[in-house]
């Protein structure tokens, strides 16, 4: 709340952007949370997980009926912490531009 203190935001917009980046950051540690620990019950890392994954779709994404899913790379959907940044970066940018609306 601090942090948006001074912004002109009245209080019920504070409390909402508060949660709402609480509520971004404790998802993406739950996700993290439960990778590492399926990592460590099964051995198997999110990014051979989803190799294994492509493995056993090839056939299918290489038969061209789905080629916007063919082209992602594992690694894209693989990267909790990228999923994480981008999420970030998209609710600031909206956050941004409330403020420059004000």
């Amino acid at each position: 709340m601090r942090a948006l203190d001074g912004l002109g935001l009245d209080a019920a917009i504070k409390v909402r952007e508060a949660l709402t980046l609480h509520s971004l950051v404790v998802s993406a540690a739950r996700a993290m949370a439960a990778e590492a620990e399926t990592e460590l019950e099964t051995g198997v890392t999110l990014a051979g997980w989803w190799l294994t994954q492509r493995e056993r779709t090839g056939d299918l994404l290489d038969s061209g009926r789905f080629p916007l899913l063919a082209t992602i790379p594992e690694e894209t959907v693989a990267d909790l912490d990228g999923l994480f940044e981008y999420g970030l970066a998209r609710h600031l940018d909206g956050f941004a531009a409330l403020l420059a609306g004000l």
